[in-house]
């Protein structure tokens, strides 16, 4: 297995000020799932749902050609999480129903998953992100990590800075707010060395509209992303992890692999739902030397 996703599957339902509603699949396990598995790479998946989350979306997962024997049916309702939009598109409300994603623990991982290349860590509470940390480390090569603002700003509250376990952890992929609310800085370049020092070899750091910086402890870089009209931007850091993570499994190239992940973002945001749509792969190389060409212009 190349890679194996950890982490929430959602139902999701947009309420708009109409009144309209749209119940989506959601959920940022499958969602990196969805786009890592188009650039090619053997992906399973480890969440859990009750048995009302839709048998369909389970057979839609496995069209793509995700393994789902990590998805595990457990009595109770699935995990749902409410948006709310403005005239404007923006989501003003969020209302998150945990299920029986609480229920979520190591021991739900498959044995067959058991030295995946990859194992990426999808937003959760950061004590069982920790427990996914201690568990998969050594059961796969390498360990990678998303973070959610929400935990973020209870950190901050808290007065905690940083985040256990990150010695462990290979990868790691906050955006700008959960950096600086982590670090306790404002500067977003010093977030990356920050969270490089306390043992993370590469640090991803996203910027929405304004694309991602990335340092590996040598090099940093600011990647710009694509002047796309948005649909909607839900899903959209998870599209860009998925794509960075299948070029990284390929040549462990942290530019090169921002090329990616940004052409599958670029994709996610013209789509509704969390979900990477399908793509041809000959349209995301083709954004990806677009992508390239913005990166190279901007830094002549």
């Amino acid at each position: 297995m190349d890679l194996i996703t950890i982490g929430h599957s959602v139902i999701d339902r947009i309420i708009y000020p109409d009144g309209r509603e749209k119940v989506l699949p959601g959920g940022s396990a499958p969602a990196v799932a969805t786009s890592a598995v188009q650039l090619g790479l053997e992906t399973g998946l480890v969440s859990a749902v009750g048995p009302d989350f839709p048998k369909n979306w389970i057979t839609d997962l496995e069209y793509y050609g995700i393994d789902t024997s990590g998805l595990t049916e457990i009595e109770g309702e699935s995990t749902r999480i409410d948006y709310y939009y403005n005239d404007k598109g923006d989501a003003t409300s969020i209302e998150l129903e945990e299920g029986v994603s609480e229920q979520l623990s190591p021991s739900l991982v498959p044995d067959s998953y058991n030295g995946a290349f990859f194992a990426h860590i999808c937003p959760m509470p950061p004590p069982l992100q920790s427990k996914f940390i201690i568990a998969m480390d050594g059961n796969a090569s390498l360990v990678s990590l998303d973070f959610n603002q929400t935990y973020a700003k209870i950190y901050e509250k808290k007065g905690i800075k940083g985040f256990p376990g990150l010695g462990s952890v290979d990868l790691a992929f906050p955006n700008e707010f959960e950096a600086r609310a982590l670090v306790g800085k404002n500067d977003l370049e010093a977030c990356a060395e920050a969270f490089h020092a306390q043992g993370v070899g590469c640090v991803v750091i996203t910027i929405g509209t304004g694309g991602c910086i990335i340092f590996d402890g040598v090099n940093i870089h600011t990647i710009p992303s694509l002047d796309l009209p948005i649909t909607d931007p839900t899903g959209c850091g998870d599209a860009f992890i998925g794509g960075f993570l299948a070029r990284y499994a390929s040549n462990a190239d942290p530019l090169s692999s921002a090329f990616a992940g940004t052409a599958l973002a670029s994709f996610a945001v013209e789509s509704p739902g969390s979900w990477c749509p399908r793509v041809d792969p000959g349209d995301v190389e083709q954004r990806e030397v677009q992508i390239k060409e913005l990166f190279e212009k901007s830094n002549e």
